[in-house]
C-alpha cells in the first residue's frame, strides 16, 4: 500500500509540476507586440511623409516631386512592414517549435524516470 501511495505520489507531483509550469509560461508578461514595435519603428517615416505632405501643399509643381516622394516613403515602409511581419512569424514559430520540443523531452525523461522507479519496486516486492 505504501509503495502505491508513493507512486501516486510521484504521478500528482509530475502533474502539477506540468501544469504549474504551463501556468507559469502563460502568466509571463508579454514583451511589445509586434504591432507595438511597428508603430515605434515606423513613427520617422510618419515624420517625413508628413514633411513631404507639407512641401506638396505649398506648390503644385512641387506637389507632384513630393507625391513621388511620399509614395516611394509608403512603398519602403510597406516592404519594412511585410520583412519586419515575416521576420516576427519565424521567430514566433521556431520559439514555439523548440518550446514544445524542449517541453515534450523533460515529460518522456520523468515519465521514464517514473517507470523505472516503479518497476524496481515492483521487482523487489
Amino acid at each position: 500500500m505504501p509503495e502505491r501511495d508513493t507512486v501516486d505520489f510521484v504521478t500528482a507531483f509530475a502533474a502539477g509540476a506540468v501544469l504549474g509550469a504551463a501556468a507559469a509560461m502563460l502568466l509571463m508578461p508579454e514583451p511589445p507586440t509586434a504591432a507595438q514595435r511597428i508603430r515605434r519603428d515606423f513613427q520617422p517615416y510618419g515624420r517625413r511623409l508628413r514633411k513631404d505632405a507639407h512641401r506638396a501643399r505649398k506648390g503644385f509643381g512641387e506637389g507632384v516631386e513630393a507625391a513621388a516622394d511620399a509614395g516611394s516613403v509608403l512603398r519602403e515602409a510597406g516592404r519594412d512592414l511585410v520583412a519586419e511581419l515575416r521576420r516576427e512569424m519565424q521567430d514566433i514559430v521556431a520559439s514555439a517549435r523548440v518550446e514544445i520540443e524542449r517541453t515534450m523531452e523533460e515529460q518522456v525523461d520523468r515519465a521514464r524516470k517514473t517507470l523505472r522507479k516503479s518497476a524496481r519496486r515492483l521487482r523487489k516486492a
